[in-house]
């Protein structure tokens, strides 16, 4: 419980400084140091490594919130998009509908995975 309470401190604190992302990525770094199944820290260091355009970082950090929270749209959306910088379109693919599966109106989502396809379809490659 010790480590959770002080990772969910710095998890907060990282929160209150989302307008300093530089700050609040050192946050949720302190925060996932604590605690690498919080999920508010485990997302929070993807979204930096997503920032940061290390896409692969992204995606595992990502694949190991999926495994803590599985029904979050915005954060598989997230994975789709890292996914999709990977060049990696089926899975962007995959992630996309996962999200839209769960969240129907999910626009972001809906509009990400047609540009999957889209995309699918200038390779020449199947559809999902």
């Amino acid at each position: 419980p010790t480590r959770w309470l002080i990772s969910e401190w710095y998890a907060g604190s990282a929160m209150s400084h989302m307008r300093q992302p530089s700050i609040a990525d050192i946050e949720y770094q302190q925060a996932y140091a604590w605690d690498k199944d919080n999920f508010r820290a485990v997302f929070g260091v993807a979204q930096s490594a997503y920032r940061g355009k290390r896409y692969p970082e992204a995606v595992a950090y990502l694949q190991h919130f999926e495994s803590i929270y599985p029904y979050n749209p915005p954060a598989l959306n997230l994975l789709g998009a890292a996914y999709l910088m990977n060049k990696q379109y089926r899975e962007a693919g995959k992630a996309f509908q996962r999200a839209v599966n769960i969240l129907p109106d999910f626009t972001m989502a809906q509009q990400n995975l047609y540009r999957v396809q889209m995309i699918l379809k200038q390779l020449g490659q199947p559809p999902l």
